[in-house]
């Protein structure tokens, strides 16, 4: 379903999704709650972020939600600002 919100992202906006700004810690955290919530352990897409290794059991995940959380709301600005219509001149 991700890909299909790209693929539609660039259609939009003739942008790739991943070149907005912080798109590395949303990724993340997408891939961390898709580990959460179908294995219980790092997946295949988490463990291609530093500090993860396949298998390893989640444990305690609010420090690396603590330290990806400041980063959303300027993903989202700019996911936002890419999608808002240019103003007319």
């Amino acid at each position: 379903k991700f890909h299909q919100l790209k693929r539609l992202f660039r259609k939009a906006t003739g942008r790739d999704l991943a070149s907005m700004p912080e798109y590395a810690a949303v990724d993340e955290l997408r891939c961390l709650n898709n580990s959460y919530k179908h294995r219980g352990n790092v997946n295949e897409e988490l463990a291609a972020f530093p500090g993860w290794q396949l298998d390893m059991p989640l444990g305690d995940v609010r420090p690396t939600i603590t330290r990806l959380r400041p980063k959303v709301p300027l993903y989202l600005a700019a996911v936002t600002n890419a999608l808002s219509p240019s103003p007319a001149v």
